[in-house]
């Protein structure tokens, strides 16, 4: 899971927010993390929000570049 990946990696915060933005400093992917992060969010916390396909590609390459930048994947 991404967020052990920034844990093991030193990043401090107490939420993946919190570790997100520290980390992406040293790795710009990460940016492209927030809106992936965002609509993780909306999909545990409100129940009538879905992902349109091209959301859901959109997300799975934000988290594959930033797992590929932390050598994760």
């Amino acid at each position: 899971e991404f967020r052990r990946v920034l844990f093991r990696s030193g990043f401090p915060g107490e939420t993946m927010a919190e570790r997100l933005k520290v980390a992406e400093y040293q790795y710009p992917a990460i940016k492209q993390m927030w809106t992936a992060h965002r609509w993780r969010n909306q999909l545990v916390h409100e129940a009538h929000f879905t992902l349109t396909e091209r959301q859901t590609s959109e997300a799975i390459k934000a988290f594959e570049a930033v797992l590929r930048a932390f050598k994760a994947l």
